[in-house]
């Protein structure tokens, strides 16, 4: 929170490109290939569902309004303000300026993505998804999009979950 209020003024003009159709159409893509590219996992959303229904209706309540508010709030605010924002521009005081464009372009997408996989368990999907969302933050120069693609992925994540019992996507 402290790093977040330290640069706000800086984040805060990278957002100002508020948010498009893009932003939804690549929340839906990439929610598409998180599940094509990592199947639900039988066991794991077994032993979630056993947890939860053990844990009373108060306690599943709260938890999955706590799952929820992170993952499709939080979780996609800060992560997009630390890859897609910070990150990037971190990355691009760092290169030197004689770079061709496009490699400095390609070097602000793909750096970011690669560490936005590594910090998912399925590190092909996260860069895949770090891919997009990055793509779609510098096509649109800014990342309100990318936060909003990255909040409709992970509520389409959670519908996934708790609708059909896929936990293990949690």
């Amino acid at each position: 929170i402290g790093a977040t209020i330290w640069v706000w003024d800086r984040l805060k003009a990278r957002m100002a490109d508020g948010i498009s159709l893009a932003g939804v159409l690549v929340g839906i893509a990439v929610f598409g290939l998180w599940i094509w590219m990592i199947p639900p996992d039988a066991q794991r959303s077994g032993e979630i569902a056993d947890a939860l229904w053990d844990a009373g209706p108060a306690l599943v309540t709260l938890w999955i309004t706590a799952r929820i508010i992170g993952s499709c709030i939080l979780v996609p605010v800060l992560e997009e303000l630390a890859f897609r924002g910070a990150l990037v521009d971190v990355t691009r005081d760092l290169l030197p300026k004689t770079l061709p464009p496009i490699a400095i372009q390609a070097t602000l997408l793909v750096l970011p993505s690669i560490a936005f996989g590594l910090l998912h368990a399925n590190i092909a999907a996260g860069t895949m998804a770090g891919l997009a969302f990055g793509a779609l933050a510098l096509w649109r120069g800014g990342i309100a999009d990318a936060i909003l693609a990255h909040a409709i992925t992970n509520f389409l994540i959670a519908v996934t979950a708790m609708g059909l019992g896929y936990w293990s996507y949690w």
